[in-house]
């Protein structure tokens, strides 16, 4: 899962600018959300840099891009009756990143892109003629360029404008109009910025707004827009966006106004920022934030009048989320997710009203033949609430709340990790995970999304932000909804109690309370400064809850520690310490006042062995917070001692293997020429099998049950994941560690 770093390679000069990065994750779910998007039968070839063009007869036409077999010329027609695809006579040229635009009598102009590893525009241009199947040649633009608009103008003709030219050219502000009826294309004019990746929007009244890209001739971002006037055959400027931006998406409204939404800055950076320009005024004004900043994605007006926008990418990597705007309301909300994240697929609205995406390039796979369906008037399944992360030494445990059962099971979970966008899965009978393979001192979140069979959900909300560090022990983790008539969360799902590699163990009672609420544990590597005098133990547990309890009424958490970070120790001597908003580590009295009740709020109610030589704190508090146990600091050289002791078993004394941790890197293919799609290198480790003890000086009797409980605890545990706790029940009983995506050379 760890590689060196992301390389980088292209057959497109995308890879140019294409900085798809810093986001953080957006909100979740919102109740209203609506819409479904599912797996539709697969083109004929995967392709990246396609054109998609509706025909008149509501049939989807689709032209060359990249994929698998290089650059290509073929062609391929959607029958959204049948639902399946079917080849066409291909175009005379290969082509990537050129342009299709259906002309007023039915037929299909495709002009320009590349189809060379150092890109440089095509001028020649072909038409499509869907009644005979037959690709014909139109007259060669008078500039070659890809990436580029074409706009079809009120009169029949069209105005293609900006683009690339070539590496050395550079991006282009020239544009030239073509007419169907001679054939021939002609100037027309000059923009007043060159630019790519822009966009070309047709307004009710006949002109052409033309909207940000980037420049080569400028290292700023373009927030500035111009206007074509067919009836003049020239430009004038419009108003300036308030954000600069590229590779974004333009759509006109019902209203004849035009939403811009994402794309990314100057700096590279995704934007959330969406915004609105009314041809009537010549302004913009502020069509609020997406829920998720994204670039490179695609957005399609509804029949309803609202705008579906989905995919793109982010400081999250790609994305597979989408969501609604709705016009009326000027707001944002979540819609169904993806079955497969993607950046620059292509979309169109069907005449059933349902929206086709098709193509593009994802994390896993690259270049695409996948194609989803959206169907707004289907709800799509919840996510997952609550969820916690844990981090340990390059892994993380992640747990969450599941969402309400209905009569539709959930197939899997799929967690992914942020920045990186990592993507692990999860079989729908499990609420928890094992997250192995991340870089150690990089801050990382996760969101969980439902899979059903009829869809995705949205995103959760992202866990708390955690750091994997090394040397840290095994994380831990627990989510869960308890009812108002109370409940417990805890995250010794097994009952086996603390072990040497998971040396703390928690338990969250919820009192019966109006409403119940939602419980979070996160058991991590300590973070907070020991108290004066004092040396901390084991694990730090980060609590959360929701439920409504007061110091009469309290939760009740109890702290189960192993006997490995507790030797030598009574229960009297070990000490809570609560640390809340980030300020000092405080000392947790013992309770004083009648049982059961939190007073003082926090209060020790109990300390007490168990499972012989463990030890057992339970705590009564009115609210959860960061909590960490310790012993006094003059025990702290004891505790060193006994930890050099058992590293060198012997007569009399209970020698432990220690994990060994084995890595096996796979190689980062490199390639010069850089692209978005990621080689990842992966990491193993090896867990030699725990040895019985040797010569221990325990009765008979409570040595066997010591050995039946600690091989329990490791039956449980994950084969190959450092201080893995749980493993995945699969058919037949046997377990396995999760199978990471991984991106494909």
């Amino acid at each position: 899962m760890k590689s060196p770093g992301r390389t980088l390679f292209v057959t497109c000069p995308r890879a140019l600018v294409l900085l798809l990065a810093s986001i953080p994750a957006g909100p979740g779910f919102m109740a209203a959300t609506t819409g479904t998007w599912t797996p539709a039968s697969s083109m004929t070839t995967d392709r990246d840099g396609h054109t998609m063009t509706t025909l008149s007869s509501g049939l989807i036409l689709v032209t060359g891009g990249s994929g698998s077999a290089g650059w290509m010329a073929s062609a391929e027609i959607y029958n959204p009756g049948s639902g399946s695809w079917s080849p066409v006579n291909p175009m005379s040229t290969s082509r990537r990143d050129h342009t299709a635009t259906l002309l007023a009598d039915g037929r299909v102009l495709v002009a320009g892109g590349y189809n060379t590893p150092a890109p440089a525009g095509l001028k020649s241009a072909e038409i499509y003629n869907p009644g005979t199947g037959v690709w014909s040649p139109a007259e060669n633009m008078a500039t070659g360029r890809f990436n580029h608009t074409a706009t079809l103008l009120g009169n029949g003709t069209v105005l293609v404008a900006g683009g690339l030219g070539n590496l050395a050219l550079g991006s282009l502000a020239s544009a030239e109009i073509y007419d169907p009826s001679t054939n021939a294309w002609s100037s027309a004019g000059v923009m007043a910025t060159d630019r790519y990746w822009h966009r070309a929007t047709l307004l009710p009244d006949g002109r052409v707004l033309v909207t940000g890209g980037g420049s080569t001739a400028s290292a700023s971002g373009l927030t500035g827009a111009e206007l074509y006037e067919p009836g003049t055959n020239s430009w004038s400027a419009a108003a300036d966006m308030t954000v600069d931006r590229s590779l974004h998406t333009a759509t006109l409204l019902a209203d004849g106004r035009v939403l811009v939404t994402g794309g990314n800055s100057a700096a590279g950076t995704p934007l959330a920022e969406t915004e609105l320009y009314d041809p009537a005024t010549d302004t913009w004004s502020s069509a609020g934030d997406m829920n998720a900043p994204r670039a490179a994605h695609a957005a399609v007006r509804l029949g309803d009048g609202r705008v579906v926008v989905v995919a793109g990418g982010n400081d999250c990597f790609y994305v597979a989320s989408s969501e609604l705007y709705d016009p009326a309301s000027s707001t944002w909300s979540w819609t169904g997710s993806l079955g497969v994240d993607r950046v620059f697929p292509l979309a169109a609205l069907l005449a059933g009203g349902k929206v086709l995406l098709a193509g593009g390039f994802t994390s896993t796979s690259g270049m695409t033949a996948a194609v989803d369906l959206y169907d707004v008037t289907v709800a799509p399944p919840r996510p997952p609430t609550a969820v916690v992360a844990a981090a340990g030494d390059e892994t993380a445990a992640a747990s969450w709340t599941p969402p309400p059962a209905d009569a539709d099971p959930v197939l899997e979970y799929v967690v992914t990790e942020c920045p990186d966008g990592y993507i692990f899965k999860v079989p729908g009978s499990e609420t928890d995970a094992a997250l192995t393979g991340l870089y150690n001192d990089q801050t990382i979140t996760l969101t969980v999304v439902t899979r059903k069979a009829y869809g995705s959900s949205p995103p959760s909300l992202p866990s708390n932000a955690v750091t994997p560090k090394a040397g840290s022990p095994a994380p831990d983790s627990a989510s869960a909804t308890v009812s108002s008539a109370g409940g417990t969360v805890t995250t010794d799902t097994g009952g086996t109690g603390p072990t040497a590699t998971d040396a703390v163990e928690t338990s969250v009672g919820v009192p019966a309370t109006a409403g119940g609420g939602s419980v979070t544990i996160a058991e991590t590597a300590i973070t907070v400064p020991a108290p004066t005098g004092f040396q901390l133990l084991g694990q730090q547990v980060e609590i959360t809850s929701d439920a409504a309890t007061t110091a009469a009424n309290p939760l009740v958490i109890v702290f189960t520690l192993d006997e490995s970070i507790v030797s030598g120790q009574t229960p009297a001597s070990i000490q809570i310490f609560r640390t809340e908003n980030g300020g000092p580590a405080t000392l947790v009295p013992n309770c004083t006042g009648a049982p059961g009740i939190a007073s003082p709020d926090p209060c020790v109610s109990s300390r007490a062995y168990v499972n012989v030589t463990d030890i057992q704190i339970t705590v009564l508090t009115s609210s959860a917070s960061l909590w960490n146990m310790a012993v006094a600091a003059e025990h702290d050289r004891f505790l060193r001692s006994r930890r050099r002791l058992r590293q060198r078993p012997g007569p009399g004394r209970r020698g432990r293997r220690h994990p060994v941790r084995e890595r096996v890197h796979h190689p980062v293919v490199p390639d010069a020429r850089r692209n978005a799609l990621e080689h990842l290198s992966g990491e193993h480790t090896v867990r030699p099998p725990r040895q019985p003890a040797a010569g221990s000086r325990l009765r008979p009797d409570l040595l066997r049950k010591r050995r039946q409980r600690r091989q329990r605890g490791d039956h449980r545990r994950r084969p190959g994941g450092a201080g893995s706790r749980r493993g995945l029940l699969l058919p037949g009983g046997r377990r396995r560690s999760l199978r990471r995506e991984r991106a494909r050379p």
